[in-house]
């Protein structure tokens, strides 16, 4: 699959300084601007046009221009477009970057309780000067890559931390419930990779809510709760994202790309592409070929 729905393996440009920004483009509303996935590392999403539904484990907000979505180490996320045109900014940074040679009182009072998914951020901001400031920069530092750009954008990252810790905090975790938020993560993600492997064949909840081990009924809403899709349309979204990649790099026929990807009817397979992709199969193919 070209689009990974579990845990994102993070790759740096410089793995001494391990950061990077990446200015991203989603095109057509209900698309999927970010597919679900987590990762060890931070993110910050910078909204620079449009508006999309944003969801952080299992609160749901909509973003609009100049908003800032901070998801927190190891959580899942994903964000579908509201608008037609939805750009952003997105940093991925690893909070080790922040940390000193010789730990002190910053390390172990600030940084190292981020790391170690004690301290929460809330996960929307919303229109904060002093943050787009710090975005800003870093994006111009990141762009321009002068002499000594890795210290401004250091020294920027700082500053949005205290802007955080003193304005945004969420909540502050105890022992025990960093533990237990890490199980239900790791038991969720093992779901997400179940699928990932397996989207091609026929998928039962009875097999799926076994491997959870949970009821069926608690299964589903759990999974409603941390994607914000029924485990149906969450496999159809995999399945037609595949699809489309197929569309676009194979010279498989229609009716062999809906079954490659697990589905046994190609006008159901049509049917469902339509209402995720607002077009048809074979519209899509016509339009890459024009290109």
């Amino acid at each position: 699959m070209d689009k990974s729905v579990l845990r994102e393996k993070m790759t740096m440009p410089n793995p001494d300084f391990c950061m990077k920004l990446m200015k991203n483009h989603s095109i057509g509303i209900n698309s999927t601007a970010v597919y679900a996935h987590w990762h060890r590392e931070m993110e910050l999403l910078y909204i620079i046009e449009g508006s999309a539904l944003f969801k952080c484990n299992d609160k749901s907000f909509i973003v609009n221009e100049k908003d800032l979505v901070v998801v927190n180490c190891n959580e899942i996320h994903f964000g579908q477009n509201l608008t037609e045109d939805f750009r952003y900014y997105c940093i991925i940074l690893d909070p080790h970057i922040l940390n000193s040679r010789l730990i002190d009182l910053c390390d172990s009072k600030y940084i190292n309780p981020i790391i170690e998914n004690r301290i929460l951020f809330k996960n929307l901001i919303v229109n904060d000067e002093s943050v787009q400031q710090c975005i800003e920069s870093i994006n111009d530092e990141y762009t321009n890559r002068q002499v000594g750009f890795e210290l401004c954008i250091k020294a920027s990252l700082y500053k949005l931390i205290v802007i955080l810790m003193r304005r945004y905090i969420n909540t502050v975790l105890t022992d025990n419930q960093v533990k237990y938020r890490t199980q239900n993560i790791d038991r969720f993600n093992r779901i997400l990779k179940y699928i990932e492997n397996n989207y091609t064949n026929a998928l039962t909840l009875d097999h799926m809510s076994e491997q959870a081990h949970m009821s069926k009924y608690h299964f589903c809403r759990m999974f409603k709760k941390m994607t914000g899709h029924t485990v149906t349309h969450y496999i159809n979204s995999i399945r037609i994202q595949e699809a489309d990649n197929l569309l676009i790099n194979s010279d498989l026929s229609i009716s062999e790309i809906a079954y490659s990807v697990g589905f046994h009817d190609t006008s159901y397979f049509s049917r469902i592409y339509k209402n995720i992709k607002d077009t048809s199969p074979s519209n899509r193919r016509k339009n890459v070929i024009k290109e």
